[in-house]
């Protein structure tokens, strides 16, 4: 999906989707985040940091 191709050079990723599509598109992306490289900022409301 377009999404990881989009991550795979980035460093930082914002991500502010509705809550009910996060965890879907966050797990999706989960295996492509390095550690280290990529920092995530979420702009999702209603969602709480464990979930995420």
């Amino acid at each position: 999906m377009y999404n990881v191709q989009t991550i795979k050079d980035a460093e930082i990723i914002i991500e502010a989707l509705k809550p009910f599509n996060i965890l879907e598109i966050l797990n999706e992306l989960s295996t492509r985040l390095i550690p280290g490289k990529h920092i995530l900022i979420s702009l999702t409301k209603g969602i709480s940091l464990k979930q995420i």
